[in-house]
């Protein structure tokens, strides 16, 4: 027993520094310090999409790093537990179930297909019920006990442990052994240890990737409030932003639109082969989602109009119902306090922009206004 704890110490330490060590490629030069050139000798804008907080922030990734961790650690949990098989499951909350998120085997391949499955099923459900740690050290000849497994696979004793993150459960860390008897109390702290020690890892991991995102939008928001300074006319202005916000945000259609009077609105520019919004349109303000931004001077984001149960209309309730487009987020363009033009974008993925999205798109509506503000300016000094 005390040869176990010690290896564990060890191989929890050797796992620690494995953590922390510092990568060539993190420890300088994220983000390069200044644009590269063309052949041409002209600057390029950098037009890799920016992620949401669901995905990967460059090629290598944060994720890409976890992947290492888990393919060091698993093995030496394996070893130290002695157990046949470890399984990291983790919580996929969107589809409510379990997935297969990494896996060490002595006998066993890890599946070709992800392996999901409901988060009611098998051992791991107790767990993830009680928010417990569980021993079973008798199991019996059934199916279903451990979905993850073939159900061929012979199991006669089991150790799982919850895996948590800012006080949530978000996975399970399982053992198991076709040896009955196999794990002692001993043996489920230790792995409660590696799981703590993976909390540890999954925390440092959102840091770095809030680092690497934080300094990505950085450097937009700086080459395009530098391409707009260069701009000679509203229709090449206009032209960047379109092509902006469909390289960062992926979006699939973008509509910039203005006041045209006390209760009306018309659309100013329309994104080539978007097909719905033709540009010099003039549209009610008080009946559809883009005159609701200019009326109220808020933003809106909707994740996904298959949820809604009625067409909500962008410009007038008359207007050909547009299903093309799952998910739209517009915010005002502010003068003077009020807001006097809107920029929206909208995709046809649901759930294409979220929060953060919504406060770079609401920084480049910022750009934009002074922009304007600094050339109406000029033309009234010049006449």
């Amino acid at each position: 027993m005390s040869i176990k704890i010690l290896l564990s110490a060890v191989l929890g330490v050797g796992a620690y520094v494995y953590l922390f060590r510092i990568e060539p490629e993190t420890a300088v030069g994220i983000l390069p310090d200044e644009d590269e050139e063309t052949d041409t000798g002209t600057t390029q804008q950098d037009t890799t999409p920016l992620p949401k907080s669901s995905e990967k922030s460059d090629p290598r990734g944060v994720e890409n790093y976890f992947d290492d961790f888990l393919e060091t650690l698993l093995p030496q949990i394996q070893r130290t537990t002695v157990s046949k098989t470890v399984a990291l499951l983790m919580v996929n909350f969107y589809k409510k179930q379990f997935y297969l998120r990494s896996f060490a085997s002595e006998t066993t391949t890890k599946p070709d297909s992800d392996i999901f499955f409901g988060l009611s099923e098998g051992l791991p459900a107790l767990i993830f019920k009680e928010k417990k740690s569980l021993l079973e050290n008798s199991l019996p000849e059934s199916d279903g006990l451990l979905p993850y497994h073939d159900p061929e696979t012979k199991v006669r004793s089991f150790i799982g442990v919850p895996l948590m993150y800012n006080d949530y459960l978000i996975g399970v860390l399982c053992a198991d052994s076709d040896v009955q008897g196999a794990f002692s109390n001993d043996d489920l702290k230790i792995l409660e240890s590696f799981s703590t020690l993976m909390s540890i890892q999954l925390a440092c991991s959102n840091k770095l990737y809030e680092y690497e995102t934080e300094n990505r939008t950085t450097k937009m928001l700086y080459d395009f409030t530098r391409q707009i300074q260069e701009t000679q006319s509203l229709k090449d202005l206009w032209q960047q932003l379109s092509i902006a916000l469909k390289s960062v945000f992926k979006a699939d259609s973008v509509i910039i639109a203005e006041r045209a009077g006390k209760s009306t609105a018309k659309i100013t520019f329309g994104s080539e082969n978007n097909g719905v919004y033709p540009a010099g349109e003039v549209f009610p303000n008080n009946e559809g989602l883009l005159g609701w931004v200019l009326r109220k001077n808020e933003c809106i984001l909707i994740e996904d109009f298959s949820s809604k149960e009625n067409y909500i209309p962008r410009m007038s309730l008359n207007e050909t119902p547009i299903t093309q487009f799952k998910s739209m987020l517009a915010v005002p363009v502010v003068l003077d306090g009020d807001a006097q033009m809107v920029v929206s974008i909208e995709s046809k993925k649901a759930f294409q922009f979220d929060e953060q999205h919504k406060n770079i798109l609401e920084t480049m509506a910022y750009q934009v206004a002074n922009y304007l503000d600094k050339t109406w300016t000029i033309r009234q000094l010049e006449q």
